[in-house]
């Protein structure tokens, strides 16, 4: 410092002062060494008076014990190094603080360069803290060296490494006390849930040395404690210790593994879960439950579906009440269970026996019955009163031609065979009954009405009608019996002559037209579908192919006389006739832009003479008639030299009923103006052009009369005025 900062005085406390010489370090003043404090005014060399400069009482001057580093507690400024201040704080405290340069600070963090600080203006500029703390920190935490800081900090890089720090298991030194991990082991390791003990190891890790009963620490970490139940299928009494007993489903809600059901068709027959359910119960020895043999009586047991039944009976032994317990109880050689359960050996019309274990026929026990076919099992079957058995086994009853019986035991005629008759007095069936002669019966002809008959059937039948007839009602008793020249049987049987729109008539044995109805015709040369065509119509109007047409019009056939009905849109009939449609075309256009009706050349100055009087009367100079869409052109003359516009004006009288537009270009392709007033309102439109001085303003125009709606056959006007001067 130089000789004119040699002194600071700071008024945040009260007499707080520093004294330095002109090199910044203490002197040897006699009155430095006596302890009395500076009183904060500039050193004149005198000795200071060791009094308060409020209240004159003695400042102790005790040597303060300090570093003389920033942040140092300090008394005078002679106990700070070189280069710091003692400085007053707003705590109350006085530190060691250190010079700096505005223009280039170079500060501890946290503090500022500074010319004032608290309430007073400092002679030079100091580092001085943001805030009432005075601690030089490097990791914010408030821990370090200095008179504000909180405690001492032995790591600046971790803000929760200090001497207010918590002491946690990590290997290190977390309140910087130089000790680690020392203390109380449930401080150091929160015990997670359901952990019975903790600790810290010797390389700063917690870990859980016991849990509660019913628990276990399966995932490893100590942050969850011990999280399993040891009770479940997959943790039974300890972590991943399966509960899976064989053939069985496993109980572990107890802590320890054992049976809760056996699996189907297994049982727990030694009583040890261990090994789970050892023991099929599909065995004889263990048939369905443990120890329960199978053994049923006259039989071999069968125990495959883990219920006893009966497997193999005995010979000439059977299971009929279907009860293992007394095994194949019945007797298969008695008449009543003769080979098997309730097979009895009663043969049909016969006597039997079973002592062998089949059925045998003692005898028969009906004269007209036989044991033909030698099967005891349908005993005496054969009738002998059949005609394939007639009195004995095999013996044929048949009588040639005929039909026989042997009902009575005897062989005799019943009638002649099919297709045959008897028809005279010798025996036998000699007559064939499909003849023309006989047919169907002896003597019996086939002759039928109007046609030929046949008996290759046995029954007489019509083959073929005289022509004009036909076998209608199909009975060939009375042949062909319908005429075909009839309108109910006109050509065939029920095929009836009613045509169309017509009249007609079936004497030649086709149907055929004799007239056809008012408004119909025969067109397409068929007889058969009548008179098909509507002569009521636009494409055949009176006569077959006479079309009913009218130009640009619609037109009616509803009378059978082609008529006008109306014109279609735009189009109007004008000239007294209907015969050739509507033949004025409302949007036929008439010329071109450029190249219609030339109205001429007329004046259209406003005002005219010497002293350029006015002139705004409309003259006519053209006017046109017309009923269709027309282009006209004309041009304005300027005639007058007084500066004034010139102007022309269009007038279009338009007739009711129809609705035409007005449109005017300056050139073709430019609009100037347009006038649309509606169906059978008038259209008007002024063109007008500024004079130009010293030049010919005269300009050309075209105007355009558009059809947009309506028809009717009286003319619109277009009238062209200008001014005459």
């Amino acid at each position: 410092m130089g000789a004119a900062m040699r002194c600071l005085g700071l008024a945040t406390v009260a007499a707080m002062v520093w004294g330095c010489a002109s090199s910044g370090r203490p002197t040897t003043d006699a009155s430095r060494d006596s302890g009395v404090v500076d009183t904060g005014v500039i050193d004149t060399g005198a000795p200071d008076t060791g009094t308060d400069a409020s209240d004159g009482a003695t400042v102790d001057a005790t040597p303060v014990v300090t570093d003389g580093e920033t942040c140092s507690p300090c008394g005078v400024t002679d106990d700070c190094n070189s280069g710091l201040s003692c400085v007053g704080l707003g705590s109350g405290d006085l530190a060691c603080l250190p010079a700096c340069n505005p223009d280039i600070p170079d500060c501890p963090p946290r503090f500022d360069c500074v010319m004032t600080f608290g309430d007073s203006t400092l002679p030079a500029p100091l580092c001085a803290p943001v805030g009432e703390r005075c601690c030089v920190d490097e990791d914010g935490d408030l821990h370090g060296a200095g008179v504000g800081c909180l405690g001492t900090d032995c790591d600046e890089s971790d803000t929760d490494i200090n001497s207010s720090g918590t002491e946690t298991c990590n290997g290190g030194d977390d309140d910087c006390d130089g000790l680690i991990d020392e203390g109380d082991p449930d401080m150091l390791c929160p015990r997670g849930p359901h952990v019975a003990t903790s600790t810290c190891s010797d390389v700063g890790a917690c870990e859980n040395t016991e849990c509660e009963p019913g628990f276990g620490d399966c995932d490893d970490d100590t942050t969850t404690g011990c999280e399993t139940q040891t009770n479940t299928a997959m943790h039974c009494g300890g972590c991943f210790v399966g509960c899976e007993p064989a053939n069985a489903t496993g109980d572990c809600s107890g802590g320890s593994c054992d049976i809760a059901v056996c699996d189907t068709g297994f049982g727990d027959c030694d009583g040890d879960p261990v090994n789970g359910c050892e023991t099929s119960l599909d065995s004889l020895m263990d048939c369905g439950s443990c120890g329960v043999g199978c053994s049923p009586a006259f039989s071999i047991g069968d125990c495959s579906t883990g219920t006893c039944e009966v497997g193999t009976c005995d010979p000439r032994r059977e299971d009929c009440d279907g009860s293992p317990i007394n095994g194949c109880e019945t007797s298969t050689t008695t008449n009543a269970d003769c080979g098997g359960c309730g097979t009895a050996c009663a043969p049909l019309n016969a006597i039997g026996e079973c002592s062998t274990g089949g059925c045998r026929i003692v005898s028969c026990t009906r004269a007209d019955y036989d044991d033909c076919d030698m099967d005891p099992a349908n005993g005496c079957e054969t009738s002998l009163r059949t005609n394939a058995d007639c009195a004995a086994c095999g013996v044929m009853c048949s009588i040639a031609g005929g039909s026989t019986s042997c009902a009575t035991g005897s062989c005799l005629l019943t009638g002649c065979a099919m297709g045959l008759a008897d028809c005279d007095s010798a025996p036998g069936c000699e007559q064939p009954t499909n003849t023309l002669a006989h047919c169907g019966d002896c003597d019996t002809p086939c002759a039928p009405n109007n046609g030929t008959g046949s008996c290759a059937s046995g029954t007489c039948a019509v083959t073929a009608c005289n022509p004009g007839w036909d076998d209608c009602d199909g009975d060939p008793t009375n042949g062909c019996e319908t005429p075909l020249d009839t309108l109910s049987n006109c050509g065939g049987c029920g095929a009836s002559c009613a045509l169309d729109h017509a009249s007609e008539s079936c004497v030649t044995g086709t149907c055929q037209i004799t007239t056809c109805d008012i408004g119909w015709g025969q067109c397409d040369a068929s007889q058969a579908n009548g008179c098909e065509e509507n002569l009521r119509t636009t494409s055949d109007c009176g006569a077959c192919g006479v079309p009913c047409s009218r130009t640009n019009a619609s037109a009616s056939c509803s009378t059978g006389v082609c008529a006008f009905s109306s014109c279609n849109s735009y189009y109007s009939s004008c000239d007294g006739t209907t015969s050739n449609g509507c033949e004025v075309s409302h949007r036929a256009v008439s010329g071109a832009c450029g190249g219609g009706t030339d109205a001429g050349t007329y004046d259209g100055d406003r005002s005219c003479g010497f002293i350029c009087g006015g002139n705004t009367g409309w003259d006519n100079f053209a006017a046109y008639t017309a009923r269709n869409s027309a282009w006209f052109k004309a041009r304005v003359r300027e005639d007058s030299t007084c500066s004034t516009d010139i102007e022309h004006r269009i007038r279009l009288s338009v007739p009711a009923g129809v609705d035409y537009d007005l449109y005017v270009y300056r050139s073709c392709g430019t609009l100037l103006a347009s006038s649309i007033g509606g169906t059978g309102v008038d259209e008007e439109i002024i063109i007008r052009e500024s004079e130009s001085s010293g030049s010919d303003d005269d300009f050309d125009y075209f105007v355009e009369v558009r059809h947009y709606s309506g028809s009717t056959c009286a003319n619109y006007t277009i009238r062209f005025d200008g001014h005459n001067c």
